[in-house]
């Protein structure tokens, strides 16, 4: 593994695995879609296929560079969620998405406000509403 990139995807194939593991050891065996596995067993299924993804697409490359904005973009998510994890906390589910997706999407170079706002505003609440009232699932 010569490069960033594969190095990266290891890096996260390992965690994912770990990951899958554990959220495996929540589940109480009831329901499925009662199960407090079940969000944490999607979420890390889907990194391990980004993993996946990532290691595959860095195979066919001799050298992997990075640009200095990448970086600066990668620390800016990175601490973008985790106050995201500290307003989780404080402001519970819905506002706090609600913020942490306006960042989330001005920092990937959205700026027209209304395509921020209604993504923004429209995915806690789908999601608020798949888990509590389909799923059953109280969200934070």
């Amino acid at each position: 593994m010569k490069n960033k990139e594969s190095i990266e995807g290891s890096i996260l194939l390992v965690l994912s695995i770990f990951f899958i593991r554990e959220s495996l050891k929540l589940h109480t065996g009831q329901s499925w879609a009662l199960s407090p596995a079940l969000f944490p067993l999607i979420i890390t299924s889907m990194a391990l296929l980004f993993s996946i993804s990532l290691i595959l697409k860095s195979i066919g490359k001799s050298s992997a560079y990075r640009e200095q904005g990448n970086v600066k973009l990668m620390l800016l998510i990175v601490a973008l969620s985790f106050l995201y994890l500290i307003f989780l906390e404080k402001l519970h589910f819905i506002p706090s998405t609600i913020l942490y997706l306006c960042g989330f999407t001005f920092i990937l170079g959205e700026r027209r406000w209304w395509i921020i706002g209604v993504i923004s505003i429209i995915t806690p609440l789908s999601i608020q509403y798949i888990f509590g009232n389909l799923l059953g699932v109280l969200l934070p």
